[in-house]
């Protein structure tokens, strides 16, 4: 009785698809082939300068993966940065512009409330309130500008 080794190459679990997948990208032909090897074919040259070449490829492809996984995790960081800093510009920019919106609003008000009631303290919180919400609003703008250009 002759011995007949057979060494498992590849995925040792892995049952054959069926033909129909072949065509569309599902999995290759090559599932379909037999993945047993008799010992005699792993000690040909041909086979070991097969495998070498195959196991410098999967390295080669291993090391560009590692180059593309750091390059995307840190773009992903930088997109975080951009993501944080783009929403902090455009609450800033609401409550600027809500600023720019109320201010002059209440200075537009004077104008009714000075000929009725005069310069009573209510007019006077008015006209400050007015001014200090347009200036703050200015100066955010300016700011938030400022900020834009670094």
């Amino acid at each position: 009785m002759s011995e007949y080794n057979e060494t498992m190459v590849g995925h040792e679990d892995q049952q054959p698809q069926s033909s129909n997948e072949g065509s569309n990208g599902g999995s290759s032909l090559f599932s379909l082939m037999s993945r047993a090897l008799p010992e005699n074919d792993l000690q040909s040259p041909i086979t070991a300068r097969f495998l070498l070449s195959q196991y410098d490829e999967y390295l080669e492809l291993k090391s560009q993966h590692e180059k593309l996984r750091t390059a995307f995790y840190e773009k992903d960081k930088q997109c975080a940065v951009y993501e944080e800093k783009r929403s902090k510009s455009i609450a800033f920019e609401i409550i600027s512009s809500a600023m720019l919106t109320i201010g002059p609003l209440l200075l537009g008000l004077l104008s009714s409330l000075v000929p009725k009631h005069g310069w009573e303290p209510i007019t006077i919180i008015v006209l400050v309130a007015g001014v200090l919400l347009s200036l703050g609003g200015i100066v955010a703008k300016c700011f938030m500008r400022c900020r834009s250009c670094e």
